[in-house]
């Protein structure tokens, strides 16, 4: 049944992927941009390397799981959290764009 645990996990991760990748599409952020790639990159992993891991097919053993965990768990959390950190003028800036196109529809409804 794992397998089929890890199937079902997919199809919400793909539907999760198509949300993300939406409003990436409606941001001119290439913050917005630069996070969404680098979820993708680091998300798509960890499946896989439950996959080949120890409760998967066992193709990795459990010290290089573990290593290659810590390693995308660094990518996923340390990595984003220095983007965002390091950009919050671009952030203020999309804010302000966000403040004034909601002015605008508010007025026309």
């Amino acid at each position: 049944y794992k397998y089929m645990w890890w199937v079902f996990g997919m199809v919400f991760y793909l539907v999760l992927l198509l949300i993300l990748f939406r409003a990436q599409r409606k941001s001119a952020s290439s913050t917005l941009r630069t996070l969404a790639i680098l979820t993708f990159l680091a998300w798509t992993l960890y499946p896989f390397l439950w996959l080949l891991g120890m409760e998967g097919t066992g193709a990795l053993g459990l010290s290089q799981q573990v290593a290659l965990t810590a390693m995308v768990d660094v990518l996923a959390k340390v990595v984003f959290s220095i983007i965002v950190v390091t950009s919050p003028q671009e952030a203020a800036d999309e804010d302000e764009e966000e403040r004034v196109m909601r002015t605008r529809f508010s007025s026309v409804m």
